[in-house]
């Protein structure tokens, strides 16, 4: 991740890209906004790469909780989106949990983990309303609803006082009850 960038001409890590595409981001960031009745109005001041990280504190929660259940707003899409809310949350919990307590396993789930995780860092930097930053969320409810699978097996287990073993790697080409393929 720090050398492959450099390699393509982008600098280390892509920092150089980065710095490079601020005004472009910036002006996406603010054309989100423009009309919105859900616009983010915790838009950082400075322009570059400070301006966003500056933009992380607002923009992340915009991804990955808003809209708030308690927010008000005349909208029926916003409504809706706040019902949904009431999903999302209790999935986003165990989601966590199942993260949390497959950490040993990280080789297996690390595609999720960080496709979600750099979806959701991406579209935090760049998002300029609630609206647009809702419907991108649902980018990454693929890797949320797999370690919330794993989440809710484990709080059953745990329910169960039944123990969760860990599942061994099955040998190449064997499908699942033993059998060859």
């Amino acid at each position: 991740l720090l050398i492959l960038p450099a390699a393509m001409g982008y600098g280390l890590a892509g920092i150089q890209f980065i710095r490079n595409a601020s005004p472009e981001v910036e002006s996406l960031r603010g054309g989100n906004a423009v009309g919105a009745s859900t616009a983010l109005t915790c838009d950082a001041s400075k322009g570059g790469l400070s301006g966003k990280i500056e933009h992380l504190p607002c923009g992340l929660p915009a991804v990955v909780l808003r809209p708030y259940p308690w927010e008000t707003d005349g909208s029926t899409s916003v409504r809706l989106a706040r019902l949904e809310a009431l999903l999302w949350y209790p999935l986003l919990a165990l989601s966590l949990y199942g993260l949390v307590h497959v950490w040993p396993r990280r080789r297996t789930l690390a595609f999720p983990a960080l496709s979600a995780g750099a979806i959701v860092l991406v579209y935090a930097l760049t998002e300029g309303n609630i609206g647009t930053a809702f419907r991108h969320r649902g980018e990454a409810i693929w890797a949320v609803a797999i370690f919330a699978a794993l989440g809710a097996q484990l709080v059953a287990d745990r329910a169960s006082h039944t123990p969760a073993e860990p599942a061994e790697e099955a040998p190449a080409g064997t499908l699942v009850g033993g059998h060859g393929g």
